[in-house]
């Protein structure tokens, strides 16, 4: 590189004597340039970027210099090729590193795309799971893991230590890749489901149990299984071949040859989105507060893109890093919390909302044990048990409900399902609605795409206010056994209060209701609704 003049501090000192330029940083990226030659590849290519980046900034802050720019444009010019050379040496690289490797971490990856169809189908699986602080990873095997493996997956984590292993059988029920553990359930869910995602890229339905069989820990939703998004013939090919392939006494833990087509992801791929995920909202706060050198971020941003693009995830990522730096050199002050929903003001709507109903059912005979309800609620509130006062007027709601009127229970589950079913739908408009007059009013932001992308945490909501009633509901109707039809009927009725109280609680759900953007309704609408469905199954008869 040396052989350019235009990339030497020598002949850079050269033109800038003289000019009182503020050239620190580029005269250091200049010599860092100079030396990462024999550094490496990956070192090599994140000093030609910090190499273009200090020119880049060094020119806004000269802009008009026509001479800078002239000297800029050539040396953008072998510095565009050098880094084009060290993109490819990166990759190389890990190539050689994935054969020195025997490409084991990609090997246990790729056996457990088509293990993890086959457990669905419902064969059981081994599985060895490792905990080491925030990061979690996962291995699947059709037989017993091997305590060799534990060392693959530490490389995986990028720990040499301080992790906790559990061990687990993996297998299908209520519609979740269930892991039953050693131990306790609680929290690891969630840790399983990310960890499945950066390695397989397959957005699972996770649950896990624990030695107590009410121990559940569940991480469910709209989940993107890449066998059902294929529906093909291939998914039936690939799981027959695990089976005959450990009939054999084949391994798949032991990354054994599967003549399935599938390639096992690329992990700079999983990491790569992960960062970007990450990243994207912060940039974009930087650049509509204006904080810091805009111009830069925007750049590395657009570099981080296009290389993700191109597949090349090694610039990519490396750019990112960059990227993380810039927003940490100029990090606006944390923004204040949201202001917290006023669980008085909420007590308060739903109190006045019921007392019409109250003073007529008083008036009509009702038991004076409603009346006593109600105050008793009024006396938690005025404590701040708010928790307790709501579950008063839940029993106040019930002693609403005609005296001698029951609903036969199949009926009150199929009127229920049909009324959570619409409500969802309902509350899928009213976002819809949301988001286009969101986007009509941001329309000629500079930054409009990356506002129109994050609008998708609108639908977030969806995750919690989810499809489990309706299934349970289902699974009501259709159940002949009269003590398993009680048993759905009242974990559907629990699910209603679990609505319930997100409705109460959620942060963003009572943001969107003070939202300036479009008159909207969603917490009380819903809690009406929910609160009927709830009156509706307590109706049924038992």
């Amino acid at each position: 590189m040396s052989s350019d003049k235009y990339l030497t501090v020598k002949e850079w000192q050269k033109f800038a004597k003289g000019r009182g330029y503020k050239d620190e940083a580029l005269v250091k990226a200049l010599t860092a340039a100079e030396k990462a030659e024999n550094e490496g590849a990956t070192e090599h290519l994140k000093v030609l970027f910090e190499l273009e980046e200090q020119g880049r900034a060094l020119l806004k802050l000269n802009k008009g210099d026509k001479k800078l720019e002239s000297y800029l444009e050539d040396m953008y010019k072998p510095l565009k090729k050098y880094r084009k050379d060290a993109e490819k040496a990166v990759d190389k690289a890990a190539e050689r590193e994935s054969e020195e490797d025997g490409d084991s971490t990609a090997a246990m990856q790729h056996a457990m795309i088509p293990l993890i169809r086959a457990i669905k189908k419902g064969t059981e699986a081994q599985a060895l799971i490792a905990v080491g602080g925030k990061d979690t990873a996962v291995l699947l095997s059709k037989k017993a893991i091997s305590p060799s493996r534990r060392e693959m997956m530490l490389k995986w984590l990028g720990a040499s230590g301080g992790v906790r292993w559990i061990k687990a059988v993996c297998l299908f029920e209520e519609n979740a890749h269930t892991f039953v553990v050693e131990g306790a359930a609680a929290g690891l869910a969630k840790k399983l489901k990310a960890a499945l995602l950066a390695q397989v890229e397959l957005r699972l339905n996770v649950r896990v149990r624990g030695d107590d069989p009410n121990d559940i820990d569940a991480e469910l939703g709209e989940a993107q299984d890449e066998a059902e998004q294929e529906e093909s013939e291939e998914d039936d090919d690939v799981t027959e071949e695990i089976t005959a392939s450990d009939d054999r006494g084949e391994d798949a833990d032991e990354g054994g040859e599967h003549e399935a087509d599938e390639q096992a992801p690329d992990p700079d791929k999983a990491r790569f989105k992960e960062q970007l995920t990450r990243l994207a909202p912060l940039a974009l706060a930087a650049l509509k507060a204006g904080s810091g050198d805009v111009s830069r971020i925007r750049a590395v941003m657009d570099f981080a893109r296009e290389k993700g693009e191109e597949h090349n995830y090694k610039a990519a990522l490396t750019a990112l890093e960059r990227l993380d730096k810039l927003l940490a050199e100029h990090a606006p002050p944390p923004a204040a919390e949201p202001p917290a929903v006023d669980p008085a003001a909420a007590f308060n709507a739903r109190l006045a909302a019921l007392l019409p109903r109250i003073k007529d059912a008083l008036a009509a005979g009702a038991p004076a044990d409603l009346k006593l309800k109600v105050s008793e609620a009024g006396v938690a509130a005025r404590k701040h048990e708010y928790d307790g006062a709501h579950a008063l007027l839940d029993q106040a709601e019930q002693m609403l409900a005609p005296a001698g009127r029951r609903v036969d229970p199949k009926i009150a589950f199929t009127q229920t399902r049909l009324d959570w079913d619409r409500a969802r739908k309902q509350v899928q408009a009213e976002l819809r609605r949301l988001e286009v007059a969101l986007l009509e009013q941001c329309k000629d932001e500079p930054d409009f795409a990356e506002i129109s992308a994050n609008t998708g945490l609108l639908y977030t909501l969806l995750d919690s206010l989810d499809e489990r009633l309706i299934d349970k509901l289902d699974e009501a109707v259709n159940a002949e056994d009269p003590a398993q039809r009680q048993a759905r009927h009242h974990e559907a009725r629990g699910i209603v209060d679990e609505y319930l109280a997100f409705v109460r609680s959620d942060g963003l759900l009572h943001d969107i209701d003070q939202s300036d953007f479009v008159d909207i309704a969603l917490a009380s609408s819903l809690t009406t609704q929910l609160t009927a469905m709830a009156r509706q199954l307590d109706s049924a008869a038992a």
